[in-house]
């Protein structure tokens, strides 16, 4: 059985008994609410006067507890004796119960205290952190958006009427660039900690101008001295101009284990962001609402089941689903069609759409716009030795040569893509072997040239019924297609 005191102004105070089952003349919250139901909502002391180390539920003091929200914020419970104590300088992790703070410890004044566990700096480098240890507990300055804008230069209690939510916060000054409000935690002595979930909001309380805006970092550290960046999804940022009046992180993982009976130091760095270290001109930006709880990692379940032609193909698992537009669908890049098809251009009509198609560029086969097997074109441009039409159909430093297939063992008027340098002198830039940027063919001249540039190039046919036969020789022609027709060769009747 719980007991409540029940305060009567001057006249002194009532003892009242209330029993698990009896609800009438408790306050707002019955002994049976808060054995069975969520942590109760702390209210003004005004309705309940100095409650000393007790929380005021509704309009009367706790006078034991059972849990730590049933002791002020400067307090926990001590189960044992079911009686508030002091608190320590840290908060102890609960797996049943996460820490929640508004911050209703710094009240309206100037000179707020933060609740148990926190600490809070400023400092005078950008992005500069510094020791929980070093830190204060109490603010210098009281300010609000409305009735009492702040100046620059402190370390403020802001609020905006109500004295129960308050934010712990800063406004940087030239003299000062960065600030910290520090967590000090630990894990339950007979407990791992497997990580974090955190929630917060970032209020803003006066706009600044500052180009290079201000951002709220989230750091972790050991020891509370040496930290390290939580990461990016523990960044909020104020551009320069930033109208915006919160920002919130809502049950952010921190992957970080706490070993039974170990120290965890948070530290949010309020800062001008990375680029600059003038801290004038700056937003005023207070922590509020902030949550910590027990958390652990939840695969991911990526998002791909609902995602049509045309969708963002991020999974939400920082990976990509399958690409969802189908043959004929409308698309922009080869990325959005299916396996084996390609964003392709209308070439009858230059003004449609583009369209995935079978993708021809990796069939192996030369077909399509392709000036050579699976290049040119549409397709990735060509390398050197490749046949071209244009520029375009080469890789980059490449230029589409003119009357130089005989420098590749080809017809003289097939183009090929080769080094600009080859067309003055192919010996200087290199010839003769495979692989060469000018062709294996240095003088880039054949027997048909004389001709047709269009014949290909003459082949030998050795005539095995008569020793001694010479090679026999002739030129083809090339069709329309360009493919070379077969050499008619035979062996010289004697």
């Amino acid at each position: 059985m719980g007991k409540i005191v029940d305060l009567l102004g001057h006249w002194g105070s009532i003892l009242v008994a209330c029993v698990t089952l009896v609800v009438a003349g408790c306050g707002n919250n019955s002994v049976q609410a808060l054995t069975n139901s969520e942590p109760v909502s702390h209210v003004s002391q005004a309705l309940c006067g100095d409650c000393g180390l007790f929380a005021c539920g509704g309009d009367a003091c706790y006078e034991d507890c059972r849990r730590d929200d049933m002791c002020s914020p400067l307090a926990r419970c001590d189960t044992s004796l079911l009686v508030c104590v002091p608190a320590p300088p840290y908060r102890t992790l609960d797996q049943y119960w996460p820490i929640v703070e508004s911050f209703a410890t710094l009240g309206s004044s100037d000179r707020g205290t933060l609740a148990a566990g926190f600490t809070i700096d400023k400092q005078a480098g950008a992005q500069q952190l510094g020791t929980v240890t070093g830190a204060v507990s109490v603010t210098e300055a009281a300010a609000s958006a409305v009735s009492k804008p702040p100046t620059e230069g402190h370390i403020y209690n802001f609020g905006d009427g109500d004295p129960t939510d308050r934010a712990p916060g800063w406004q940087a000054s030239p003299q000062f660039a960065s600030g910290n409000l520090y967590l000090w935690l630990k894990a339950p002595s007979d407990s791992d900690v497997p990580g974090l979930s955190l929630s917060y909001g970032v209020e803003q309380y006066a706009a600044g101008t500052n180009p290079q805006g201000f951002s709220i970092q989230l750091y972790w550290s050991l020891d509370g001295q040496s930290w390290t960046n939580a990461g990016t999804k523990f960044q909020t940022s104020f551009a320069g101009a930033d109208l915006a009046s919160t920002k919130h992180v809502s049950q952010a993982f921190l992957d970080r284990t706490i070993p039974a009976g170990s120290d965890l130091f948070l530290a949010w760095n309020y800062s001008v962001s990375p680029g600059s270290s003038y801290g004038g001109l700056a937003p005023a930006l207070g922590i509020d609402d902030v949550s910590v709880d027990w958390g652990e990692q939840v695969p991911c379940v990526p998002n791909c089941a609902d995602k049509h032609c045309g969708d963002a193909l991020d999974d939400g698992c920082g990976g990509m689903c399958p690409a969802a537009c189908q043959l004929g669908d409308l698309c922009t890049i080869d990325d959005q069609c299916a396996s084996g098809a390609a964003c392709t251009a209308n070439w009858a009509d230059s003004s449609a759409p583009w369209t995935c198609q079978l993708d021809l560029c990796h069939d192996g086969i030369k077909n399509g716009y392709e000036s050579d097997v699976d290049c040119g074109g549409q397709c990735n441009p060509c390398i050197i030795g490749k046949t071209c039409q244009a520029e375009t159909d080469c890789v980059a430093g490449l230029s589409c040569g003119v009357d130089n297939g005989a420098c590749f063992n080809e017809a003289k008027a097939v183009r090929k893509c080769w080094l600009v340098t080859c067309a003055e002198d192919t010996t200087y830039a290199g010839c003769g072997y495979s692989g060469s940027p000018c062709g294996i063919n240095c003088s880039c001249s054949v027997p048909c040239d004389s001709t047709s540039p269009t014949k290909v190039p003459p082949m030998p046919m050795v005539v095995k019924k008569r020793r001694n036969a010479m090679p026999s020789t002739t030129c083809g022609i090339i069709s329309g297609d360009m493919k070379k027709a077969r050499i008619a060769s035979r062996p010289v009747k004697r």
